[in-house]
């Protein structure tokens, strides 16, 4: 946790109603900024300041990490009425955003690969994270707020999201996965259903794609955009209905 009273005062305005997840990462990232910075106050920083800390954050960390890390510090110069350092911050994180689109990318996840993942994943837990993200409509920074008292008449739910109450509706077999989940694992009214960080979550879904054959980028935002996109989001529950039925038929 930053010490410096200027950067918990940012915190402090800057984090209501942000999701959990982004209220790490600022955390972290401004406790970075204070330690490097030797705690000086945003009227003292110059740009030089600001080369020096990319200059050393670059050797050991992955440039997706300095990039979130920059947008956190930008916007605490904005608070502090620093638009010249801010804007300064958001040119340098531009550059480095353009020089990771310009490397060669692995062949994204389809739709024929999503299906697959559904039809294939067998591990109870990853059968849950993937519907999750196919199949509500629950932001991935929230689905840790997600518990078990927070589902009700079988398929709906009613969740804290971003300071507010969000009410949704869980498609396909994902009420059936997630009654079997808690079964298995026993879990208690007031139990997390996601009981592991986001930042694992984002490993272990490619993971899974790896364990069924996809040698290809896949993220939990992929899925996601799926579950946004009611059209698609249907098209794919439809197909694999019939994917399912049509493989417990070929197995009879």
């Amino acid at each position: 946790m930053p010490t410096l009273k200027e950067i918990e005062g940012f915190l402090k305005s800057y984090l209501k109603g942000k999701s959990e997840i982004t209220k790490k990462q600022a955390d972290i990232a401004l406790t970075h900024w204070e330690n490097d910075i030797r705690q000086k106050l945003s009227s003292q920083v110059k740009k030089n300041d600001i080369d020096m800390f990319v200059f050393r954050k670059k050797e050991h960390l992955k440039p997706n990490s300095l990039v979130v890390y920059l947008f956190h510090i930008g916007k605490y110069f904005a608070w502090s009425e620093r638009k010249d350092l801010e804007k300064y911050v958001m040119r340098i994180r531009k550059r480095i955003r353009k020089k990771l689109k310009t490397k060669e990318t692995v062949e994204s996840i389809d739709h024929n690969d999503i299906l697959e993942m559904l039809m294939e994943v067998a591990e109870l837990q990853g059968k849950l994270w993937i519907r999750l993200l196919l199949f509500s409509e629950i932001p991935i920074g929230c689905l840790k707020n997600l518990k078990v008292r927070h589902i009700f008449d079988k398929n709906k739910y009613q969740i804290p999201c971003k300071g507010k109450m969000i009410n949704g509706v869980l498609y396909s077999d994902t009420p059936e996965i997630i009654n079997k989940y808690i079964k298995e694992e026993n879990l208690k009214e007031n139990d997390e259903i996601i009981d592991i960080s986001i930042r694992k979550f984002q490993y272990l879904i490619p993971k899974y794609a790896r364990r069924v054959g996809i040698n290809k980028a896949v993220t939990p935002k992929d899925l996601r955009k799926i579950g946004k996109d009611s059209f698609k989001r249907e098209w794919l529950s439809e197909v694999y209905v019939k994917a399912k039925k049509g493989r417990i038929s070929e197995v009879k």
